[in-house]
């Protein structure tokens, strides 16, 4: 994912600290308030990644095998594929099989929304589209995590209206979370207040994206009990730089699970992916000591 991404050259200069809490993150976790385990789901973007081979993936692996050697590790995916194209079932019938997926498997799939109805039709008449692609993703069946709409990095708060109408006949049976980019979505208060709002009235979770170089997408606003992060980590020389971005992460994300967080959702990426594996490993394991989650811990090569 290169959104945000920053030379080396820059990163002494950034502040990686988490902000505060957003304006409606409080108010919709109190309303969200049970007594009930979170939820947990974890895991990358790219399972066919030749970058992990010999250091999660054994030398020699055919890229076909690769999915269902991902699965074995982790509990989630961010299925990219569907964001380029808009997938046949039989396509999305193949991808279901690459990860051989049984009912019996906790394992989870996000689709994106194609770019033909966030960039190219920038959500004008495209209602068709959009009924296709949740119908045709329902064959992920029980593995169906949710999906996620990524906003044209130039698609500012002047088109609202045309978000809101896009929003509020987006179907229901389907979890959904939103990452805008246009910084002035977050430099601009009403606008943001504006946005943020509108999510929480129709329940539709944010994305929240942390990345070296745009900051002000770290937004920090929750409008559904459940967080959609996307960590892109730095990696080589600044590896432990992102351990301790993710242990800042899970602090926040301990005391927001006090309030009321059900769900977390946690993607990690890295431009060139070959660090991905070990900031996982690190991820899971500080979920499991210090979040109390029960996801199985990794063990990678190299």
């Amino acid at each position: 994912m290169d959104f945000g991404y920053n030379n080396a050259d820059h990163i002494a200069e950034i502040d990686f600290s988490l902000p505060a809490d957003g304006a409606i993150t409080g108010r919709t976790l109190i309303e969200a308030s049970v007594n009930r385990e979170p939820i947990f789901h974890i895991g990358g973007a790219n399972p066919a990644d030749l970058s992990w081979i010999g250091i999660a993936y054994p030398i020699g692996v055919g890229k076909k095998i690769m999915p269902s050697l991902y699965k074995k590790m982790f509990n989630s995916v961010e299925l990219t594929s569907t964001f380029y194209n808009m997938l046949s079932v039989s396509k999305l019938s193949q991808v279901k099989s690459n990860f051989n997926l049984s009912s019996i498997d906790d394992f989870h799939v996000y689709p994106i929304i194609p770019r033909d109805i966030s960039h190219v039709k920038r959500f004008i008449d495209c209602s068709t589209e959009t009924d296709i692609f949740i119908e045709q993703i329902k064959i992920f069946e029980s593995h169906l995590g949710g999906c996620f709409l990524q906003v044209n990095d130039n698609f500012a708060p002047k088109h609202f209206d045309r978000l809101e109408s896009y929003l509020r006949t987006f179907p229901k049976d389907v979890d959904l979370f939103v990452e805008i980019r246009h910084k002035v979505w977050f430099s601009d208060a009403e606008n943001r207040a504006k946005y943020f709002g509108l999510l929480n009235n129709l329940s539709i979770g944010t994305v929240i994206t942390d990345t070296s170089g745009r900051r002000d997408a770290l937004h920090m606003e929750l409008t559904t009990p459940k967080l959609f992060l996307r960590f892109v980590g730095i990696g080589g020389d600044f590896i432990e730089l992102d351990y301790k971005r993710i242990d800042s992460w899970i602090q926040r994300i301990s005391y927001w699970i006090e309030k009321g967080l059900q769900k977390v959702i946690f993607f990690v990426h890295q431009k060139g992916g070959e660090d991905i594996p070990k900031l996982l490993k690190y991820t899971i394991r500080q979920f499991n000591l210090r979040l109390g989650a029960s996801l199985k811990e990794i063990e990678i090569i190299s």
